[in-house]
């Protein structure tokens, strides 16, 4: 991990540019009203992602997290988004970095626990 932010930014396009490095990997959440409403990730730009957000007036305010690695962040994206499930609009489970393979933990985990040593049917 390179740097967490563990507050709240309003979602601007200069604030986004003055508070994340360009070409940084991250993690963000969008919040309304204080509430998360969407958790996504950035395996190049993070700032530009961010901005394009801002641009459209997705959400009120962003946190997020830079990370030296793209199978990191997807670890961390995951998280969230099972996490945040169902307060949230993600739809879809968030895709593994390009050419990884890499699987999601959480879901992993779940799938052992239904289907662990202790399972009775």
């Amino acid at each position: 991990m390179i740097c967490t932010h563990h507050r709240l930014f309003k979602l601007e396009p200069w604030l986004v540019r003055a508070v994340i490095p360009q070409g940084k990997i991250g993690v963000y959440v969008l919040y309304i009203s204080g509430k998360p409403v969407y958790a996504g990730r950035s395996d190049e730009d993070l700032r530009s992602r961010l901005v394009a957000h801002a641009s459209v007036k997705r959400a009120e305010y962003f946190g997020f997290g830079l990370y030296s690695d793209a199978s990191r962040a997807f670890d961390i994206e995951c998280a969230l988004f099972h996490a945040l499930e169902p307060c949230t609009t993600n739809l879809i489970h968030p895709a593994s970095p390009k050419g990884s393979g890499r699987i999601c933990v959480v879901c992993t985990e779940i799938r052992h626990l239904k289907n662990g040593p202790f399972r009775t049917t």
